[in-house]
C-alpha cells in the first residue's frame, strides 16, 4: 500500500522520534482564483454574474445566487453581494457607452462637448476657443477642447468648442 505524500512527514517524525506521536495538520492548497479554503477544506467560489449567499459547511457546498437586475459580478468571489451598475445621468452628460450585464459592469462616457474631469469625478463642458483662435482637430471624444491661435491666412469670429479657424476668402 502506498502511503499519500502528506503522510511522509508525519511517518518521519514517528520513526526519528520512538515513542512520540507528533500531529500534523496540513491545510488544503485552494487555487486563489475559484476556491477559498473555509473550515479546513477547500470551497468553491461563486462565478461570475453570482453572489455568496451561504459558505460551504464540512457537509455542504458554498449556495450561491444570480446577481439582480442592474448588479454585476465581474470575478469569483466570496462576496454577500453583488456591485450595483453606474448610472449614466444624462443630466449629468453621461452616456450610456456599454449596457453591462451580470458579468460586467456598465460603462458611462461623457456627452458630445463634454469631457470626464477627474478633480471633481464628474463631466465638465468643453472650452470654447475665443475669436481668433480655433479648435485644433481631430476633437478627441471626452478630452477638453484644445485651442490653437489662427495662423497667418486663417480666422475665427467667433467663440466655439467645435469650430476649427477658417480660411480667408478673396
Amino acid at each position: 500500500m502506498a502511503i499519500p505524500r502528506s503522510c511522509w512527514l508525519a511517518l518521519l517524525f514517528t520513526t526519528v522520534v520512538p515513542g512520540v506521536q507528533l500531529y500534523l495538520q496540513v491545510k488544503p492548497s485552494c487555487s486563489s482564483e475559484q476556491q477559498y479554503e473555509y473550515s479546513g477544506r477547500c470551497c468553491t467560489k461563486c462565478e461570475p454574474g453570482k453572489y455568496m449567499a451561504k459558505k460551504c459547511t464540512a457537509f455542504s457546498e458554498t449556495v450561491c445566487k444570480p446577481c439582480g437586475s442592474n448588479e454585476y459580478m465581474d470575478i469569483w468571489n466570496e462576496e454577500e453581494k453583488c456591485f450595483l451598475h453606474k448610472i449614466c445621468d444624462r443630466g449629468k452628460a453621461l452616456i450610456e457607452v456599454i449596457p453591462g450585464n451580470s458579468t460586467f459592469k456598465r460603462q458611462c462616457a461623457c456627452t458630445a462637448g463634454y469631457h470626464w474631469n477627474r478633480d471633481c469625478d464628474c463631466c465638465r463642458r468643453n472650452t470654447k476657443c475665443s475669436p481668433g483662435s480655433g479648435v485644433k482637430f481631430p476633437i478627441q471624444q471626452d478630452k477638453n477642447t484644445v485651442c490653437v491661435p489662427c495662423p497667418t491666412g486663417y480666422f475665427s469670429n467667433v467663440s466655439s468648442a467645435t469650430d476649427a479657424c477658417k480660411a480667408w476668402t478673396k
